[in-house]
């Protein structure tokens, strides 16, 4: 038996769609980050904030705001200076 292009393409996309579906069905489908770093659940620091789960797309903010570390040490430490960032003060 042989499949033909245009069956396949037809099998993939409903293959995708019932994926997602069933994802969402589950309660699985996710489109929004939390932004929430996950905690050490054993030794010296349980229930901190992990540093290890810094994402790519933290910001300095949120970054401040889980781990209270202020947006101005984070700017010296990657060497901005507020020249190179006027639309927020750093500093």
């Amino acid at each position: 038996m042989k499949i033909r292009a245009k069956q396949a393409g037809l099998a993939m996309v409903l293959l995708f769609v019932a994926g997602i579906g069933m994802t969402m069905l589950l309660g699985y489908w996710e489109t929004e980050s939390t932004k929430e770093p996950i905690k050490y659940t054993t030794g010296e620091f349980a229930g901190k904030n992990n540093p290890a789960d810094i994402r790519g797309s933290y910001s300095f903010g949120d970054i401040e705001k889980a781990f209270d570390i202020p947006v101005a040490t984070l700017a010296k430490a990657y060497g901005f200076t507020e020249e190179e960032n006027p639309g927020e003060s750093f500093f």
